[in-house]
């Protein structure tokens, strides 16, 4: 039996498609090469996909019950395993080794996305490693006193000291790589 989530994407593909042949029965094309009003078929074919599209853009579909579960890029789920900061912890968090902390904000979507690698990557790196978050909507004088001006930004910490930052998002080779690299 499909899941709510998979009819509701048959459900936009098969909307789109009697859209996309709706505007092709019109024929307002005068060369045959708009592929939405050139004729139905073309139209539909191209509506369906378009339908389909947006549905999976639009996240139709995916996690638990199709939209009543937590997304992948829930910052309450996927950051769970990682140490939030605060002013009065983030020094005592990266006085100590290898620190990588992420400045990141709820409303920031590379932040969100850049989460669930950073949630992976923490239990392979615990004891060698530390990965900490700060919210800089909750937090902005720690993204003041660091110079934090994009998002997300990872910021190394060696020692205490900013070894190396990366803005924008990064896979979790990249920060493996990383991390080797600083514990030399």
């Amino acid at each position: 039996m499909a899941t709510s989530g998979t009819l509701w994407i048959l459900l936009a593909g098969c909307l789109g498609g009697l859209i996309g042949a709706a505007l092709g029965s019109t024929k307002s094309c005068r060369t045959g090469a708009c592929p939405l009003t050139a004729n139905p078929l073309r139209g539909g074919a191209v509506g369906m996909i378009l339908g389909l599209t947006f549905a999976l853009a639009a996240g139709v579909g995916s996690g638990p019950g199709a939209g009543g579960g937590k997304s992948a890029g829930d910052p309450s789920s996927a950051g769970a395993s990682l140490t939030s900061l605060t002013p009065e912890t983030f020094e005592k968090t990266v006085a100590e080794g290898v620190t990588l902390v992420d400045f990141w904000s709820p409303k920031c979507s590379f932040c969100l996305e850049q989460m669930p690698v950073l949630a992976e990557l923490a239990p392979e790196v615990a004891g060698k490693f530390v990965i900490a978050k700060v919210n800089v909507l909750d937090h902005h004088d720690l993204a003041r006193k660091y110079g934090i001006r994009r998002l997300p930004t990872l910021m190394f910490f060696r020692d205490g000291k900013p070894v190396e930052t990366r803005i924008g998002t990064s896979s979790k080779m990249e920060l493996l790589t990383a991390f080797a690299e600083l514990s030399l």
